[in-house]
């Protein structure tokens, strides 16, 4: 099995898939095709003809007519990587912290770094903790939130939330022993991975904490820089956590989102990804709050995101994860070659005047 695994990851990049994306686009046609209860095989051949997985006939309502209107799912996955060997910039959440040096203040400040066997202090760790495990609960103890993230990982993967409150430490709002604690962050420092990361713990602008506030509630950005011009939002997506999403607000988890207008912060149409159907969701599940306000600082935020893009040109498309808080902005994440789904439920890329001859370009840059 592991051999004809092999031979069909060398035929798909014989067809111009990256070696990242060709075992990414084995694994999704395969989950497609035998996983996916909501479509029949004749809508599966149907759709994989045309270059898309099944779940999205319902996502954007493909028919016959229209699906040509749309960047598909393997079209956009031959393009990785769209940023060439810049990606390497943007790929882990601790090279991002070095390269926008001069953004500090919109970037959560970083105390240790557990991975290869160490505990290594960060640029943000006070002097009066050292290198150990035993500092980090120290730090816990003093701060009382903290976040764990992987240093490589989107989507929520491997973050988790550590609290000390009243004399007792939880992790993801769960109690535990100091023991527990303490097995969980050595499990990081031997981990096979790249490590994690040891950050400030966020929370979300009171506003926007009034829809949710058990999630950071993030903001996700995606820009582009065309060739000999300036770099410009393309789609603004908000997503709220729910009871189900836990400690985190990914959309495809469970979390409801909203598209953000671009010119003014508005957001009012609520969304939720259920069973694979985008259905209405106009009022938080679980608060029964109604999604829907402005963006905090919206002017400042968007003018300021594209300043710090401006300060990396060499990276032409970013998707770029925020946190909006009562103080500003910090930029948690930036992915490069963020998901498409969301930037074209509503409007198909062919259509959309902010990025059509992006994406074309892209396309024969990548000889599709």
């Amino acid at each position: 099995m592991n051999a004809i695994k092999k031979l069909l990851i060398r035929e798909l990049q014989k067809q111009g898939y990256s070696s990242y994306f060709a075992p990414r686009v084995l694994e999704e046609r395969y989950r497609d095709f035998f996983h996916n209860p909501n479509t029949t095989l004749k809508e599966k051949l149907w759709a994989q003809k045309r270059g898309f997985l099944s779940d999205k006939i319902a996502f954007y309502g493909l028919t016959e007519d229209n699906y040509r209107d749309y960047l598909s799912d393997f079209d956009y996955w031959k393009m990785h990587p769209i940023n060439g060997q810049f990606s390497h910039w943007i790929d882990d959440k601790l090279t991002i912290k070095y390269l926008l040096q001069p953004f500090q203040a919109f970037l959560p400040q970083y105390f240790y770094h557990l991975g290869g066997g160490e505990v290594l202090k960060l640029m943000d760790c006070p002097e009066k903790f050292r290198d150990s495990v035993d500092d980090i609960l120290l730090l816990l103890r003093d701060r009382k939130e903290l976040a764990v993230k992987l240093l490589s990982g989107s989507a929520g993967e491997g973050f988790f939330k550590l609290q000390f409150i009243d004399g007792i430490f939880y992790v993801n709002n769960k109690s535990a022993s100091e023991e527990e604690l303490s097995d969980r962050l050595s499990a990081g420092i031997n981990s096979r991975s790249s490590g994690v990361l040891v950050t400030e713990y966020l929370h979300p602008n009171n506003q926007l904490a009034e829809i949710w506030a058990d999630t950071a509630n993030t903001l996700r950005l995606t820009v582009i820089r065309e060739k000999n011009q300036q770099p410009k939002i393309i789609s603004a997506l908000i997503r709220f956590g729910t009871r189900k999403t836990g400690i985190i607000d990914n959309a495809l988890a469970g979390g409801v989102f909203s598209k953000v207008n671009i010119q003014t912060g508005l957001f009012d149409h609520g969304k939720i990804y259920e069973n694979g159907m985008l259905k209405d969701c106009p009022l938080h599940p679980d608060s029964n709050v109604k999604i829907g306000g402005n963006v905090p600082d919206w002017v400042f935020l968007t003018e300021k995101t594209l300043e710090i893009c401006q300060y990396i040109p060499q990276v032409v498309c970013m998707g770029i994860d925020l946190i909006v808080t009562d103080d500003g902005f910090r930029l948690i994440e930036i992915n490069s070659h963020p998901n498409i789904e969301f930037i074209q439920y509503d409007i198909p890329a062919f259509k959309n005047d902010r990025c059509n001859e992006y994406y074309r370009s892209l396309m024969k840059r990548f000889n599709r």
